[in-house]
């Protein structure tokens, strides 16, 4: 039947036109660098920021259900390249001034990846390290200091964020 050959390349024209929105999307994507005197208004615009973020890389994680018509590795360059180790990464290293927002963002980031993502190509891992080196470089700082459990919980090995220490 006809109509069943057609609906693949349809598919192919809808998540061709899908992906494309999403790249202008992550081209365009910034979170401010706040000033150490910032506004609460200003810290308040840069939390929408990193949120609006953060629903960006879970549309593109969605879209990992589809490997035959959105290829595996553009989504993953997308996700984890050039959104969260780049245009996030400068968030956290600049606006998280604690150990603990630090931890509790990137957690947040992992959290919006697919689980499979996180957990079984080699290449997945290459994406995180700017994040990895980052957290290691906090919790390295002798400054640090450890306010929360959840930080505890991280230095001990739970928790999503420490998949980084460990790969």
């Amino acid at each position: 039947y006809v109509g069943h050959l057609e609906a693949p390349t349809g598919l192919q024209e809808l998540f061709a036109s899908i992906l494309s929105r999403l790249r202008y999307a992550v081209d365009v994507y910034d979170v401010p660098i706040l000033p150490p005197d910032a506004s609460p208004k200003a810290i308040s615009v840069t939390r929408r920021c990193f949120v609006k973020g953060l629903k960006l890389l879970r549309v593109i994680g969605l879209f990992a259900k589809y490997p035959k018509y959105v290829p595996r590795a553009q989504l993953q360059g997308m996700a984890m390249d050039d959104l969260a180790a780049h245009k996030m990464h400068s968030h956290l290293r600049m606006n998280c001034l604690t150990i603990e927002s630090l931890i509790n963002d990137l957690e947040k980031i992992l959290e919006c990846l697919p689980l499979n993502w996180r957990t079984s190509t080699p290449t997945v891992h290459l994406y995180l390290v700017p994040l990895r080196d980052l957290l290691m470089e906090r919790l390295a700082d002798p400054t640090t200091t450890f306010q929360d459990i959840h930080v505890e919980r991280v230095r001990r090995g739970g928790g999503v964020t420490s998949g980084l220490i460990l790969s």
